[in-house]
């Protein structure tokens, strides 16, 4: 398989959304150019795909709307399929794609204007296929017009051949290109100095995997793209390649999925009325995550990701998320989730188990770290993994500090030594005092700190880790300086 030829498919499919935004562009400042009613409607039309786009960002529980309206509405259903199978035919046919390799004739009538799309009974007409083309999804898909034949262009859409943004072809040249590309620049320059939408960005990525709507959208979608291909009767290189790539969840699907999701959606929102949008630009749409919600990923990821572990991975990236937007209760539905999981490994469990303790430290949640760190203890103990063990009994003190039971809390890290000194030497002793001293400093016991600081300093020939080390002598002369 041609490498060079897998990382152009790669690389097209990530650029979709930039391409389909150049030809966006490029719509918009020819409409500059024409009558007034004309013009001003290009402009409206481009503030609202903004906000539209911008709201997507910064509101992930819009986002998790629109994901449901996509999925369930007939008419949109009905165009994804087409356009799905238009981007696939453009992939593969590279030197451009004609009609009848999107459409072909219903088997079940012999009606030249009735054709069929997908595997399953739905039907549209050629010229509906044409308006889809020249009106409605008009910047992601174009004619290829230039017939190396004659040097003439084909007037005759049945004739002249298609591609689409997904493809690995050059987008057509016109008069407003330069621009429009000097258009994109600013506005992806703009967008990388926003380190709070890139953030946003960052984390709206990894919250629609968790979210159960979406990833049911993305099996149907992977399913919908090995079907057609197949439909297609896809053969050669890049075929091999797309089957490759869809048969299994890869970067590739996910983006491809993304943006074709994307550009759907401004497709959607552009046909509401303009109190429609109104009101869904005015309404709040709180992020909300259910213990349902938790509930039906889990077999959803499983059956994507093809294993518990590649699943759980995923589901506590976006419990992190959630928690982020200070959603700790719906971080706890999706690691309890994790946990319930029967083919974890203990040790697995237990390091998730712990990063739930230590996020609830961060939010002033202690009750909820102790519950987590004493589930960590357990399972890290099943798994005979002392040095963890260690560390949740250390997170087990801190919980018991902060919550007033100081008594608790100091017999727990004498356990925690303990544990520590009847099995671990060397760089893991070392580990395990260096971790006490950070964890009494939290709880502003100084003596306490001083005492496992030294304990650490013994050991420091042992490990190799020379920022501990540093740190450890930076904090005892801190203290002794107020001694």
């Amino acid at each position: 398989m041609d490498e060079e030829k897998q990382k152009q498919i790669e690389s097209t499919i990530m650029a979709a959304f930039d391409r389909w935004s150049m030809r966006n562009n490029e719509k918009y400042l020819q409409e500059q150019r024409a009558p007034g009613r004309q013009r001003e409607e290009s402009v409206e039309r481009a503030r609202q795909d903004g906000l539209f786009l911008t709201k997507r960002v910064f509101a992930p529980g819009f986002d998790r709307f629109i994901v449901l309206i996509l999925l369930s509405n007939p008419v949109v259903r009905n165009q994804a399929r087409v356009m799905l199978k238009s981007a696939l035919v453009s992939i593969i046919k590279e030197a451009g794609a004609k009609t009848e390799e999107v459409i072909k004739k219903s088997p079940e009538t012999s009606s030249p204007t009735l054709e069929y799309v997908g595997s399953t009974d739905q039907y549209v007409a050629r010229r509906q296929f044409q308006r889809y083309r020249h009106e409605d999804f008009k910047e992601m898909i174009f004619t290829i017009a230039d017939d190396a034949r004659d040097n003439k262009v084909i007037a005759d859409d049945r004739i002249s051949p298609f591609s689409t943004v997904f493809a690995p072809i050059a987008l057509p040249q016109n008069e407003e290109t330069q621009e429009a590309e000097a258009y994109l620049e600013l506005d992806r320059v703009a967008s990388m100095s926003n380190t709070d939408a890139l953030k946003r960005i960052m984390l709206d990525s990894m919250l629609r995997l968790v979210a159960p709507e979406y990833v049911q959208g993305l099996l149907g979608f992977q399913k919908d793209c090995l079907g057609l291909l197949n439909e297609i009767g896809a053969h050669g290189e890049t075929a091999g390649i797309l089957l490759k790539e869809f048969s299994k969840f890869s970067l590739s699907l996910g983006v491809f999925y993304a943006h074709f999701q994307s550009i759907l959606g401004v497709y959607w929102y552009r046909r509401q009325k303009p109190e429609k949008k109104k009101e869904l630009m005015a309404r709040g749409f709180p992020l909300r995550y259910s213990r349902n919600d938790a509930e039906r990923i889990a077999p959803l990821l499983v059956n994507l990701m093809g294993s518990e572990e590649r699943a759980c991975q995923v589901m506590v990236e976006g419990a992190t998320c959630l928690f982020e937007y200070s959603l700790s209760e719906s971080h706890d539905y999706l690691v309890d989730e994790c946990l319930s999981m029967m083919g974890l490994s203990k040790q697995y469990s237990a390091t998730i188990a712990e990063n739930a303790a230590v996020l609830h430290r961060t939010k002033n949640n202690y009750g909820r770290m102790l519950h987590y760190a004493n589930r960590a203890n357990g399972l890290s103990m099943e798994a005979k993994d002392v040095y963890l063990a260690c560390l949740t009994i250390r997170d087990r003190a801190e919980a018991q500090w902060y919550m007033g039971m100081q008594k608790e809390s100091v017999n727990s890290l004498e356990q925690s030594e303990k544990v520590a000194l009847e099995s671990l030497r060397g760089k893991q002793l070392f580990g395990v005092y260096f971790n006490l001293a950070t964890g009494c400093r939290r709880m502003r016991n100084e003596n306490l700190e001083f005492k496992y600081l030294r304990k650490a300093l013994e050991l420091a020939n042992h490990t190799d880790n020379v920022s501990s080390v540093l740190y450890v002598n930076s904090r005892l002369g801190e203290i002794l300086s107020r001694r």
